[in-house]
This record gives structure tokens, C-alpha cells and sequence, in this order.
């Protein structure tokens, strides 16, 4: 078992490392060596803690972009409140737009109108009567 991370691309010794140091503090050998080979150590770390930090950050916004669509507030007032100093503000701002977009379709499918009652009610009449037709036959 010994060469098992040889064949990792980037992705994936960063996916290692992160899982292996959130959950015992440390790395493995073996780990250590795999990323040595192909990278500066220091600086796999360094890009590693910085991934670790952003999908922090991303999430945070996420959070703050849900919370304002469940609210009603418009996109202008959203993309006012949110700020972050980990990403620069185009980046920022084509999230913030790609969150909002998905909130708000989540929101407006699980919205209740009339159009749906009114196709609910029609449904259990017309079940009601076929099944009442069917029990007399």
C-alpha cells in the first residue's frame, strides 16, 4: 500500500490532506512524500488551508443569500449587503447572482397559488366521483 497517492492529481491530495488533517491532525507519511514529489510542501499547504477557508467563506454567503431570498428582498438590495474580503467583487457578484437564481426558483417552485388549489380541489372532486360510481357498480 505503500505508493497509493502516486497516481492522485492536485485535486484529490487536497481532498487527502484536508480530510486526513481535519480528522487526525496530521498527515501520514506517505501523504507528505506524494506531495513533496510533485509540489512545494509549504505551499500545498498554504493553497490547501486557503481552499479550506474559501469554501468557509462561500458557504457563509450562500447562507446570507438564502436567508434574504426567503426574505423577499430584491437582488439590488443583496448584492449591496453582502460583502467579502476573500473574493474579489466580480467573483463575488457572479456568485451572489448564480445563488439568487437558484434560491429564488426553489422558492417560486414551492410557492402555493391558486392555480394549484384549484387543481387540487377539481382532482379530489372528480376522484370522489369516480370512485362513489365505481362502489355502486
Amino acid at each position: 500500500m505503500k505508493d497509493i497517492y502516486r497516481n492522485y492529481n492536485e485535486e484529490d491530495l487536497h481532498a487527502a490532506y484536508l480530510h486526513m488533517t481535519d480528522h487526525t491532525g496530521k498527515v501520514n507519511d506517505e501523504l507528505r512524500e506524494a506531495i513533496s514529489q510533485k509540489f512545494n510542501y509549504d505551499e500545498f499547504v498554504k493553497a490547501a488551508e486557503y481552499r479550506k477557508i474559501l469554501v468557509k467563506e462561500k458557504g457563509r454567503i450562500s447562507f446570507e443569500v438564502h436567508k434574504k431570498v426567503q426574505k423577499g428582498e430584491n437582488i439590488d438590495a443583496i448584492l449591496e449587503s453582502i460583502s467579502s474580503e476573500m473574493i474579489g467583487s466580480s467573483d463575488l457578484k457572479i456568485f451572489i447572482l448564480n445563488k439568487f437564481d437558484q434560491f429564488s426558483k426553489v422558492r417560486e417552485n414551492d410557492k402555493i397559488d391558486k392555480k394549484i388549489i384549484f387543481k387540487s380541489l377539481l382532482g379530489l372532486v372528480i376522484a370522489s366521483f369516480t370512485g362513489s360510481l365505481f362502489l355502486r357498480l
